[in-house]
């Protein structure tokens, strides 16, 4: 596992060059904590809710829900992303996408 990591590494600043930056202190600290914190939320707090979602069907549902909303919120906030995608694809691909395309608009509109 190690070794993959180091090629990895390795081929990574290999490929980069001078495209790499190195982000302040201060801000790599910040990504460092940020990434520890999700870590030890997926190691000691989801094996917790797994384990209660087998027990309750009520959290289960609120789970759902949750998840349910916070996806439907990402899409309404971000709508224009996936429009601009679109239009962005559609140049793209010229006349023989163009049909398939329009379909798929037409149904963003609709959803």
């Amino acid at each position: 596992m190690w070794t993959t990591l180091l090629i990895l590494f390795a081929a990574i600043v290999l490929l980069a060059g001078d495209q790499l930056t190195m982000p302040s202190p201060d801000r790599a600290l910040s990504m460092l904590l940020r990434v520890f914190g999700v870590v030890l939320i997926v190691l000691f707090a989801l094996p917790v809710l797994f384990k209660l979602l087998r027990i309750s069907r009520l959290l289960t549902a609120l789970v759902v829900v949750g998840s349910l909303g916070l996806g439907g919120r990402l899409l309404l906030m971000n709508g224009y992303l996936f429009s601009e995608e679109y239009r962005l694809l559609t140049e793209l691909a010229g006349s023989e996408l163009q049909e398939p395309m329009e379909f798929f608009e037409a149904l963003s509109l609709l959803v």
